[in-house]
């Protein structure tokens, strides 16, 4: 090989090495400061009640990218028994305070319930649910369900116990 064609094969590889380099560089706008997308974070409570006629204060609270979001689009609550899934109810939460929305729901009957709350801002959604048992039976069965599912991952998340 000639010094000219040494000279042009690495003109040629540094050609190709900047174009690989510059296109390794990610683009970070609208990301946060670990370089995460826009995402919502949401923590739900349904507590059980001490009785299925007892009011429950169904809360959720819900962080936009690490931030309280404020003024979602859509909050709500779905309630329904978990052996109906037709049965539904939909409770419309407000928003108490930034990032935490709430309602109140009464089950009316004892049995397996399954809460889910739904959370929509802009373009990003949220709708995690959790089972709540209601009466000896269905604690029962949730636990029966738990160490059943033990190291799998369900759809629905662990609930709470009541008597």
């Amino acid at each position: 090989m000639n010094f000219r064609s040494a000279t042009i094969l690495r003109a040629l590889m540094l050609a190709v090495l900047a174009i690989a380099i510059g296109g390794c560089t990610s683009n970070m706008e609208g990301r946060d400061e670990n370089g995460f997308a826009p995402h919502l974070t949401v923590d739900l409570k349904a507590p059980a009640p001490e009785d299925f006629q007892s009011e429950v204060p169904l809360s959720v609270v819900v962080k936009k990218s690490g931030q309280p979001l404020e003024q979602a689009d859509k909050a709500e609550f779905v309630v329904w028994p978990e052996s109906d899934p037709n049965s539904v109810v939909i409770i419309q939460a407000t928003e108490e305070t930034p990032g935490v929305y709430t309602a109140n729901y009464v089950f009316g009957s004892e049995g397996m319930y399954i809460v889910q709350s739904r959370i929509n801002s802009a373009d990003l959604e949220a709708m995690p649910a959790k089972r709540v048992a209601i009466g000896n039976e269905a604690v029962q069965r949730l636990s029966q369900l738990e160490h059943a599912g033990e190291g799998e991952e369900s759809n629905v998340s662990e609930g709470h116990h009541g008597h």
